[in-house]
């Protein structure tokens, strides 16, 4: 099963926004081909179920990882080298995530630090 997306439509003239907003959905959304092509060879990800995944632990968690039903991006806020994406993703339970981005460098091509947070929706 393939997953809903809803861009937030923040990211238009911004290719920073875009792709910060293409690295949430990957990782919601357990595309790890996608999110490879985000990030660094040695990135971080503080996840949050709590663990810490670097490398290429990150794309083997992301295939095992189940795909969600739909993810509806909220909100793309970028400044500098950091970046936040809020979304709503819904798989058995509806949940809210945000994923705090640092970037490799001011260019914003690649991610080398991510951590997440997630709560129950209403």
């Amino acid at each position: 099963m393939k997953t809903q997306v809803t861009s937030s439509g923040q990211c238009k003239n911004s290719p920073k926004n875009q792709r910060a907003e293409t690295l949430a959905v990957a990782l919601a959304s357990a595309d790890a081909q996608t999110a490879a092509t985000l990030l660094t060879d040695n990135a971080i990800w503080q996840t949050a179920e709590g663990k810490t995944l670097i490398g290429d632990q990150i794309g083997e968690s992301l295939r095992r990882a189940e795909a969600p039903v739909s993810v509806v991006v909220t909100h793309v806020i970028t400044h500098g080298k950091s970046a936040a994406v809020n979304a709503e993703v819904r798989a058995g339970k509806s949940y809210r995530q945000c994923d705090v981005f640092e970037f490799s460098n001011a260019k914003a091509e690649k991610v080398q630090r991510i951590i997440s947070y997630r709560a129950v929706a209403d």
